[in-house]
């Protein structure tokens, strides 16, 4: 590395802000590693919520000086009341307190200072020198290998993204014995079947699969309006019509988004995909559409959660570029809605109505 890119890292690490964050971080490891009972990862997990709200740099910092200095501090309740604060320093706490009974305690502790130091010294050298190997050998794992290192190394995981089936399909030569035997149990290979089997195999090996409502509940918009632009009588007769579509086709798990037109549908979705779907209805209708996004009625919320974002939006304009008097409907409460302040602008500007909607009432 050039000198060039040492001072910028080092302008970096030796910021005021990130100085700070440091300074408080080292005490709250230092409380957190002297009480008996709290350990470095609990250290951690209470310091990743407020690294949420923090640039990269001093985020990291945080995490590592707090977990740093909790498993040194751990020797402190060891060498005065031979109860280790964390499970590093089980290992010496007798040999420690008996040095604390013969009136040695600062050279007890003094010694787990120092080669706690020289310990992370030498492990910060050997990540500068391998990191960016392995991160050369991490940037060829598949999919296949971020599977088993979910499966081997998490205690919980959140699933979130879009796996198009297609790309199942058309890799199935590529499967281990065990996706094989897997995949050979299900029945069809239908979304939910195919999901509802990998949640529980998962957490069959024991990792729990969270949902992304639990971490992204803003993301679900409540019943409203998303844009300006005040809707017709009309436009919420499609509305009623589509949601209601998309609600059967949902829970014959055909699809998730009915795209129409003076109450006809356009298209369907179905194994090609939300955009797909919609770029088809436009090039089909050559005018404004109503695009209506549901939940399945037994949506596993740990998978395939409807979500809508700028590529949906991106599929509503025409050949000639505008979108002007089509509308997306999406599920209320159901369905993500991400970068929802770009979507917001981008339908503002193209004349795009956003809309949270409730399904409608089943009529007998």
């Amino acid at each position: 590395m050039s000198a060039a890119v040492w001072a910028q890292a080092f302008a970096l690490v030796f910021d005021p802000y990130v100085m700070m964050v440091i300074i408080a971080s080292s005490l709250f490891g230092l409380f957190v590693g002297a009480v008996p009972g709290l350990t470095a990862t609990m250290a951690t997990a209470l310091l990743v919520p407020v690294t949420f709200f923090m640039p990269p740099v001093p985020a990291v910092a945080a995490i590592v000086t707090a977990t740093a200095m909790a498993i040194f501090s751990g020797d402190i309740p060891g060498a005065l009341l031979r109860i280790p604060g964390t499970p590093a320093s089980a290992a010496y706490t007798d040999e420690s307190y008996a040095m604390t009974l013969k009136g040695q305690a600062e050279t007890a502790l003094g010694a787990g200072l120092v080669f706690s130091a020289i310990g992370g010294l030498f492990g910060t050298a050997i990540m500068i020198l391998f990191s960016p190997a392995l991160a050369e050998f991490a940037l060829k794992f598949s999919s296949f290998e971020y599977f088993w290192l979910v499966v081997l190394g998490l205690a919980s995981a959140v699933f979130i993204g879009k796996v198009p089936k297609l790309n199942l399909l058309r890799q199935l030569h590529k499967f281990d014995w065990t996706a094989v035997k897997e995949l050979s149990k299900l029945p069809n290979f239908n979304d939910d079947t195919i999901q509802f089997h990998m949640g529980d195999f998962v957490e069959a090996h024991g990792v729990k699969v969270l949902t992304q409502r639990e971490f992204l509940v803003h993301l679900f918009p409540e019943i409203g309006s998303l844009t300006s632009r005040q809707l017709t009588i009309e436009e919420y007769a499609d509305i009623e019509y589509g949601m209601g579509v998309a609600r059967e086709i949902a829970r014959l798990d055909i699809g998730q988004t009915v795209v129409v037109r003076d109450r006809m549908i356009v298209a369907l979705e179905a194994i090609e995909g939300t955009d797909e779907a919609i770029k088809r209805a436009v090039k089909l209708s050559r005018g404004p559409v109503v695009v209506c996004k549901v939940s399945k009625p037994n949506q596993d919320q740990r998978f395939d959660v409807p979500t809508v974002g700028m590529s949906t939006l991106r599929s509503m304009l025409r050949e000639d570029g505008t979108a002007s008097g089509s509308i997306l409907v999406v599920e209320a409460k159901e369905t993500l809605v991400v970068d929802r302040e770009e979507m917001v602008a981008f339908a503002e500007k193209h004349g795009i109505a956003i809309v949270s909607a409730p399904l409608p009432e089943k009529k007998s």
